[in-house]
Parts: C-alpha cells; structure tokens; sequence
C-alpha cells in the first residue's frame, strides 16, 4: 500500500518538463541478479476501484534451475483489514498458474488460483500484447530479453470461502493498474 509523493523532471533536449504527483500508487521490486527461475510469474496492484483496503501480490515459478524442479508461488492479499497468504511452502495449492497469449484477441493473460484450507483466490490478469514491454534479465552472459511485462493490466481477483465441501465466492476485486510479468520460458516460448 505504497504510495509517492513529489515531482519527476524530464528534460527532452532544450524543454524540461516537470510533473508533480501526489499520493500515486507506489511499485517496489527486488533486483534478484542471477536468481531469476526457468519461468516466472509476477503480480502486483495496491490500487482497486473503489476499494482502499485491498493490495495484492503474486509471484512464482520453480524453485531451482533444473528441469523437474519443484515450483514456489505466494500470494498475498490484504482485504478487509485481514492479509489473507497462500505459500506452497506453507502447503497451500496452487492447482493453476499460467502466461499465454491470444493472437487472435491481440490479449496477453496471466492466471493463477490459490487454495489454502479456508479460503482461496481465482487471479486473472490481462493486458494488450501490443503494450508489452520486453525486459532484460540478468543470465550467465549478462543482460539479455527474457520477460515482458506491463504496468497497467486489468486484474480480476475472485475470492472463495469454504462451505464444506464447496467453494462460495464472497468477493470480486478489480484493478486496472496492476504491474504484471511474465518472464523466462513464458517468455521463451513467445521468441524472446
């Protein structure tokens, strides 16, 4: 739940312009160098219509460089002045987790589902594929492409709530400024 205040300065040759913010959503990374998974998934928004209690994150992918490596996700959520979390390391499922591009709509999608004993979460994300911005990655030869990723995708965040043996949905969340990526095979397997 970050958020920025002041003023970026941009000089284009002899015009500077100067461009104040106050109070914009905040997005924070961690520069992870070589530790970069074979594929990965990343998403995050702390900025839900009409919803001031809610941030969310997600990221994951296998947890060592080898083929057959186990897979690491987390998702965190803070809703209802609750943080709800799913971490395979905590034994929580994560029975979906994908990146793929339809041509046909000219849309990427990420999506992922999270089941822990209580609760569990549906994420889909989706953004343009011709506003696709391709990241470089830190490999054994330096910095090469390897991810895309997108800084206002729309998200839907569909949370469910045990009733026995079932699933009830009790909450829908939307966003249309969230930070995604997809990098490493995802993004291989799209010619990077």
């Amino acid at each position: 739940k970050g958020e920025a205040n002041g003023s970026i300065i941009l000089n284009y040759g002899e015009v500077t312009e100067a461009i104040q913010i106050d109070q914009a959503p905040l997005h924070q990374e961690k520069n992870w160098g070589g530790a970069f998974p074979k594929r990965w998934v990343w998403l995050q928004s702390n900025l839900f219509e009409g919803r001031p209690d809610v941030a969310f994150a997600a990221a994951g992918g296998p947890v060592f460089g080898f083929d057959f490596s186990p897979s690491g996700y987390m998702l965190g959520l803070r809703w209802r002045n609750q943080f709800l979390n799913w971490r395979t390391q905590d034994g929580h499922r994560f029975p979906e987790v994908d990146f793929k591009i339809d041509t046909a709509s000219g849309v990427a999608r990420w999506t992922m589902v999270a089941e822990g004993l209580k609760y569990r979460a549906k994420v889909l994300a989706e953004a343009p594929i011709s506003e696709l911005i391709p990241v470089d990655v830190p490999g054994e030869g330096g910095l090469s492409l390897g991810a895309f990723e997108h800084l206002s995708a729309n998200v839907t965040v569909e949370i469910f709530q045990r009733r026995g043996l079932s699933w009830e949905s009790i909450d829908v969340l939307t966003s249309s400024r969230t930070a995604v990526e997809a990098g490493g095979e995802f993004a291989a397997q799209l010619g990077l």
